[in-house]
């Protein structure tokens, strides 16, 4: 823990939102497989995928909120 983070009352740590964020990084200038399947006919990037890919990571980040509360909540029984 860090001088910028505290303890709430609940018992979970507070952290700001550059110690909590997520970053994923496409290198589609690498990997030809990856570029391949994001490119649309026009050669541009198909957005309803990348849509779809940050819908899937918001899922996980809820879920993973939803585990560390109530699996918190729960041990207190």
């Amino acid at each position: 823990m860090t001088g910028n983070e505290s303890i709430s009352q609940n018992g979970l740590v507070a952290k700001t939102p550059s110690r909590s964020r997520t970053c994923v990084e496409y290198k589609f200038s690498t990997d030809y497989v990856l570029r391949e399947q994001y490119r649309n006919p026009w050669n541009k990037i198909r957005m309803g995928k990348l849509v779809e890919d940050l819908d899937f990571l918001c899922k996980l980040e809820l879920m993973g909120i939803w585990l560390v509360y109530f699996g918190h909540e729960s041990s207190k029984e």
